[in-house]
């Protein structure tokens, strides 16, 4: 044999043993790794389905991600909501419209209670999840709800909602505090006359709109407001009550008046033969002289319509004004003005100017875009995208927060604390405006509240992101178990054949060290 063919295989175990270490030193990055290859090109065939796997892992990665931020803010909302519900069904709780009691601070018992109440609400409404102002609109990034102070006060020299409601007051009610409306008195010996009218400024104050009387003395006669005979001189609505004799006992004279939302109130002045009588009742003059008579009797008479007058203007006028106040401060009029900005009365009592530099702001978030609930979009899932945007600006929102805040700027102080009248009309005026309070805030039979509808609408969107996280969780583990049979390796299959290979490898080093070492002399042996 030539000394050729032993170098000759010598040459092959030499790249055998490299072969195997090649492949030992492969199947342990595999172990190592978890994975057939670090690369795409050495997982064969199947590189193409791997990439388009990895391609929707990917995807699902990004839509967790997205799930995961809009769930934590979701779930925020709506526990915020359903406190803010909680919150309103307690304050009609708080409330008790029979319960007049001032305290020392000027402010009743249930009054103490709703404030407490509103700053709950203004907190919840500025509740923000990592930076992110739930009920702020888009991108607010500071609380969007002003503090109660500057909501009720004002701030740098801007009307809040206190200064607000005595301007509406004030116009509503007139200088005389008799809703607008005017009394003037004639008679003489034989006859008397009442004339009440309103004073011609329109959107302000009561309204008449008719008269009657049981009396067989005298007559009530409405006449409605003439503009189109003298333009320039219109006639003011009125109602006449003429006597051509001094009333019976017992005679009644009935006026209806309207507030400005046309809701009608009676005021009825019965005629009496002495003192004593009730509120709204009048003296028929007994006095011999038929001129004195008329005069004390028609006197009497409009003094009583006055103080009727003074009761409704003060009560029920002024929780109406209070309420239109709010709307203007709060921004919840739908009248479909042009321009859609708040207005107060002008100086004369008699129209209305823009208040858009005048009024404090009480929201400081984005502004209303038309649809805020695309202000705030998670895309969650391949095609579906779930809108949850929220402003405090929202009717459900700033009315809940509206009504509790006129309610807390009210003051139902008396104007002279010992005066039973003053007194009267002071837990008369608490009584109507707590009514009101309590009937905006309270909620009939199974009917939703509207918070409670944004309730349900947020939580069916929460709903639908977890549904989609649980779908994301379950084609996430799908996508990995098939990428593992392409790019992943049987660890306990892959030791086994290390194994082999390393005893394998072994034998090969022995085999060929004795190859190696083999001479002429050996060989010939």
């Amino acid at each position: 044999m030539s000394i050729s063919g032993i170098m000759g295989s010598r040459s092959y175990m030499l790249e055998l043993i490299q072969n195997k270490q090649d492949k030992l030193e492969t199947k342990s990055m595999q172990l190592a790794s978890g994975r057939v290859a670090e690369t795409y090109a050495g997982v064969g065939p199947q590189r193409a389905t791997s990439l388009s796997i990895r391609t929707e892992i990917s995807a699902i990665d990004s839509y967790q991600r997205s799930v995961n931020l809009s769930s934590t803010q979701l779930d925020a909302m709506t526990k915020t909501l359903e406190r803010m519900d909680e919150l309103r069904t307690e304050a009609v709780g708080a409330i008790d419209p029979n319960t007049y009691l001032v305290g020392s601070n000027g402010h009743t018992t249930s009054q103490a209670a709703a404030k407490v109440h509103m700053l709950e609400v203004i907190s919840l409404l500025n509740t923000d999840v990592a930076g992110y102002y739930l009920f702020g609109g888009g991108d607010a990034n500071a609380n969007p709800v002003a503090p109660i102070d500057t909501i009720l006060e004002g701030e740098d020299g801007k009307m809040g909602l206190k200064d607000t409601m005595a301007a509406y007051s004030a116009a509503h009610l007139g200088a005389d505090g008799l809703g607008r409306l005017e009394t003037a008195t004639t008679s003489d010996a034989v006859s008397a006359s009442l004339t009440l009218s309103e004073d011609m400024v329109g959107a302000f104050g009561l309204s008449l709109v008719g008269a009657t009387t049981t009396s067989a003395s005298g007559t009530a006669v409405f006449a409605a407001e003439d503009a189109v005979s003298d333009p320039l001189n219109p006639v003011p609505a009125s109602i006449v009550t003429s006597l051509s004799a001094l009333p019976a006992a017992g005679d009644t004279f009935t006026y209806e008046v309207a507030l400005p939302d046309g809701t009608t109130r009676s005021i009825e002045l019965t005629a009496q033969a002495s003192e004593g009588g009730e509120a709204g009742s009048f003296v028929v003059s007994q006095n011999a002289d038929p001129a004195t008579a008329f005069n004390e009797t028609i006197s009497a008479m409009e003094a009583a319509l006055k103080a009727e007058l003074s009761v409704l203007s003060q009560t029920e006028l002024r929780a109406y004004s209070d309420d239109v106040a709010g709307q203007e401060f709060f921004g919840t009029y739908e009248d479909g003005r042009i321009p859609d900005a708040p207005r107060l009365p002008d100086a004369a009592g008699t129209g209305y100017v823009d208040a858009s530099s005048e009024l404090a702001q009480w929201y400081t978030g984005s502004p209303d875009s038309g649809n805020v609930r695309q202000e705030k979009i998670a895309l969650v899932d391949n095609g579906l995208k779930v809108e949850y945007g929220a402003s405090a600006l929202e009717k459900p929102f700033a009315e809940l927060l509206q009504t509790m805040a006129v309610y807390v700027a009210a003051d139902f102080t008396p104007t002279d604390p010992s005066d039973p009248q003053s007194l009267a009309i002071a837990e008369s005026y608490y009584n109507t405006l707590s009514t009101a309070t309590d009937s905006f805030l309270s909620v009939e039979g199974d009917r939703q509240s509207d918070i409670q509808a944004v309730t349900v609408e947020m939580s069916l969107t929460y709903s639908a992101v977890m549904n989609a996280d649980s779908r994301l969780e379950q084609k996430s583990l799908t996508y990995s178990n098939m990428l593992g049979e392409i790019e992943g390796v049987d660890k306990t299959e892959l030791a086994a054949e290390i194994s082999f290979l390393q005893t394998n490898l072994e034998a090969s080093y022995q085999a060929t060290s004795m190859l190696l070492n083999m001479s002429i002399a050996n060989y010939l042996k």
